[in-house]
């Protein structure tokens, strides 16, 4: 049972909308199939205000308590961390004050030491002392230096401000081969000037390559480039991402099944390894709200039902993506989950029907899109992509063509503009512009004759989208399924 004040306000969509609109997606007036009304969901125990204003799609945690007049755009956490972040919070705040010495942490400690049911006298006592402390002392999202924060609001990511992002950035292969050839964890530097060079093409988002056995240690690899050294090197990594104000997309590009090594890509995640692999990449960035888990690179030659349950066609085991979502869930991290489709993640078109379970509804559909793909014309992208995105966040995790030009990702760059999609280049790495291809001919950020549609486009559109301009023509659309 919960109970609530007098006259709280739980918002339909024309209220209090999150992005109120006038027109559909599509440019049209909107009518009432564009206008949905989404569940609030206030738990047992939880205790409301007078006059809280509740706008769409929110929970109320379990016992959490919501003041009088007060208005949620987030969900409220239940007591045990909202206790813990406001606690912290206040020790902070309280620091920060101009003239005042520091203060004593003995509260702090009692308070998140002990066990505490919590009750209307802490929370209001605590609010007490930081009356006079600024709202921005929020803690709602525990954020990593830079302030960087990622999460799913509808079919948008958005930052912790609860505005919407896209993420736009580059591939940086080498941490998924180099380790397993023997030389290193990087193919080229990865010093603080590489990333500053990516940064300055005004990329936010870094998409990095991961190897199976080279984290878990397994296989043989060399103990130099693998287990607790392939992962604090990948550690230092995102850390160095995050200080040039970059989010991490983290993915699983190689491994392999049993005692084979893990060279190169392979049709769909493996039983043997992969929810050992996930489950111990999740526990390491579950505190780190500024990275993407992207659970498996490039599905190929399988089936939907595989690809989302596992299956044993290829003469082994695989674990499906369902799988990939329990083993990150059950870490406890709520970090958002790219799921891929079919053809080398060139096919969406039943991802909708096959998308795993999500607990914490923060799924993103993962596309790849190259010249040479079957789906690789605005027709396919208008009936396969645009249904997909009104759905979930949808991201284009790897975009390129081998003709050393860039007219075709020009047209799929002005696409996703006008949807809302993200996407991310193939690849910052010095290697042939048909190939690779190559966005780079040195780590300085050199272009190729590939490389410079792409950063030109970046920096073209760069003062609209700081602005939030670009992001404003597309509004989030709510839905009815529980998955997303």
């Amino acid at each position: 049972m919960s109970h609530a004040g007098p006259k709280p306000k739980l918002s339909w969509e024309g209220a209090n909308d999150r992005y109120p609109r006038a027109v559909s997606d599509e440019g049209d007036q909107s009518g009432l199939n564009d206008w949905h009304v989404v569940p609030r969901l206030v738990k047992r125990g939880a205790a409301i205000g007078a006059n809280a204003n509740f706008v769409c799609g929110v929970t109320i945690g379990e016992g959490a308590m919501v003041a009088a007049g007060t208005t949620i755009t987030h969900d409220v956490p239940p007591p045990a961390d909202s206790l813990k972040r406001l606690t912290m919070a206040l020790i902070r705040a309280l620091h920060d004050r101009k003239g005042t010495s520091r203060p004593s942490l003995t509260l702090a400690r009692v308070v998140v030491r002990r066990s505490i049911t919590l009750s209307a006298t802490i929370l209001f006592g605590l609010a007490l002392v930081a009356a006079p402390l600024s709202a921005a002392a929020d803690e709602t999202y525990p954020q990593p230096e830079g302030g960087l924060a990622v999460r799913v609001s509808g079919h948008h990511l958005v930052n912790g401000d609860g505005e919407p992002i896209r993420l736009l950035g580059v591939n940086r292969s080498g941490t998924e081969y180099s380790c397993i050839s023997g030389w290193g964890f990087f193919d080229g530097p990865g010093d603080d000037a590489s990333v500053a060079a990516m940064a300055s093409w005004h990329i936010n988002a870094v998409r990095v390559p991961l190897n199976e056995d080279c984290w878990l240690g397994i296989n043989g690899v060399d103990p130099a480039y693998s287990g607790a050294n392939y992962e604090n090197a990948m550690v230092s990594w995102v850390n160095l991402l995050h200080r040039h104000n970059l989010y991490a997309i983290l993915n699983l590009h190689w491994n392999a099944p049993g005692t084979q090594l893990a060279t190169g890509q392979q049709p769909m995640a493996d039983a043997d390894h992969s929810p050992a692999f996930w489950q111990s990449v999740a526990s390491t960035f579950k505190n780190d709200p500024a990275v993407i888990f992207d659970l498996f690179n490039e599905p190929y030659g399988i089936s939907w039902t595989c690809l989302r349950d596992g299956c044993n066609s290829l003469g082994w085991q695989t674990a499906g993506m369902q799988s990939l979502v329990d083993a990150v869930r059950g870490t406890g991290a709520t970090q958002p989950l790219m799921i891929a489709g079919l053809d080398w993640t060139n096919d969406l078109s039943q991802w909708l029907q096959y998308a795993p379970t999500d607990p914490h509804h923060a799924l993103v559909a993962s596309y790849h899109l190259y010249n040479w793909n079957p789906c690789s014309s605005i027709d396919c992208w208008n009936s396969t992509l645009i249904p997909v995105a009104h759905r979930v966040p949808l991201v284009t995790g790897e975009l390129g063509e081998n003709d050393c030009a860039h007219g075709f990702i020009d047209s799929y760059m002005a696409w996703a503009d006008a949807h809302s999609v993200s996407y991310v280049a193939w690849a910052w790495n010095t290697a042939s512009c048909e190939a690779e291809p190559a966005l780079i001919t040195a780590y300085d950020g050199t272009p190729t004759s590939f490389g410079i549609g792409f950063r030109d486009h970046l920096l073209a559109i760069d003062s609209s989208e700081s602005k939030g301009e670009r992001e404003n023509r597309v509004r989030p659309r709510s839905n009815h399924d529980d998955r997303f």
